[in-house]
């Protein structure tokens, strides 16, 4: 009983406030402000909780918001995805060890912790695959919620910064294809499923969540929730269904989920770790910069989707963001899956052979 209260009161203070983050039109702003605010009352009281099922049913919820409106004529775009793929893969394993470097060289971290604390995977993934490696799985789960909290911080204000001083290579702009256009014109009749739209919309993107979950999948229901809404999609026409009124509260959810692994131990962690945080910022921010100019110029997005799909933070807040941004969220969804599985494939092995050749 006393979990579920304080999962209600978690939940009442995250959408209130992350209402007022969307009424305030900031990019990402119910995201960002219930964070901080579920943030705040876990760091002061330690009771903010959000059950271990909320994750995944967010996934899910944020799969299906951006599945359900892809056509066709997106998919026909992810051929080119291939090489700019792989060229993120690339610079993400240099980002990787030269950073990591870094932080041991300007800092009390050892060689294993710092490694996995800049991989680019998820915060969980890689404090439990620490673990096994020696590392410090504390420290790589401070350092990696910080660099996830920071990008959601900066990140959306930074981009629409950009947006305004370069407005003709952001999404909508002269020279830039976006990514609703092809939306606007059925590939095939519309079915009309009337009330049971969102339900089944729904129910396909859950199906598409636990089958992929079965094969133990990275982000099993958010790509299971962008795969099965969008199929239900192209099979009705344009018949998928996800209100827009759930949106705010979906990103409020999901800042939430957020918030309440910020503690008083990771306040009293920061310290000593303030220049490992600064020195992964600053590096993974200039490498957005470069990546993302060099992934438009590859792979024929605008500028903003280049950047949104080579940021290094997590598949379902980089998605929240993007969608916010008006990018093209189809397109980041699978450069951060492509991402995430290859992170949680080949980086343990990789990092294996690294702490043995730097220890």
């Amino acid at each position: 009983m006393d979990a579920l209260l304080w999962t209600a009161i978690t939940l009442l203070l995250a959408f209130s406030v992350g209402f007022l983050g969307f009424k305030a039109k900031i990019p990402a702003g119910a995201m960002v402000f219930a964070m901080a605010a579920v943030a705040a009352m876990n760091i002061l009281s330690g009771r903010a909780f959000l059950p271990e099922f909320t994750r995944p049913v967010l996934q899910g919820l944020g799969g299906t918001m951006i599945g359900h409106a892809i056509t066709k004529a997106d998919l026909r775009t992810f051929r080119r995805l291939w090489g700019p793929a792989l060229l993120l893969i690339a610079g993400m394993i240099v980002l990787n060890v030269g950073v990591a470097l870094l932080v041991h060289l300007c800092s009390a971290i050892d060689i294993p912790t710092a490694f996995f604390a800049c991989s680019p995977g998820g915060l969980s993934d890689m404090a439990l695959i620490a673990d096994e490696l020696g590392a410090n799985s504390g420290q790589v789960s401070v350092l990696q919620l910080f660099r996830l909290v920071g990008i959601c911080l900066v990140y959306p204000v930074s981009f629409r910064f950009l947006g305004q001083k370069w407005p003709h290579l952001m999404p909508g702009g002269a020279g830039a294809s976006s990514p609703g256009a092809a939306a606007a014109k059925p590939e095939a009749p519309k079915r009309d499923f009337g009330l049971w739209r969102f339900p089944l919309t729904l129910l396909c993107a859950a199906a598409a969540g636990f089958l992929l979950n079965l094969f133990s999948m990275p982000a099993a229901f958010m790509v299971g929730g962008v795969i099965g809404s969008c199929a239900f999609n192209l099979y009705t026409g344009g018949g998928a269904l996800f209100p827009a009124a759930l949106r705010p509260f979906t990103q409020a959810a999901s800042g939430g989920l957020i918030g309440v692994r910020l503690t008083m131990a990771s306040v009293l962690a920061l310290p000593e770790l303030i220049v490992p945080i600064l020195l992964m910022f600053a590096t993974m921010l200039v490498f957005t910069l470069c990546f993302g100019t060099l992934m438009r110029r590859i792979s024929g997005s605008d500028l903003l989707t280049g950047f949104m799909a080579v940021t290094p933070g997590g598949v379902q807040e980089m998605s929240i963001i993007a969608q916010d941004l008006g990018c093209n969220t189809a397109q980041v969804v699978s450069m951060h899956t492509l991402r995430v599985i290859v992170v949680i494939c080949l980086f343990p092995v990789m990092l294996r052979w690294l702490i043995g050749l730097f220890a």
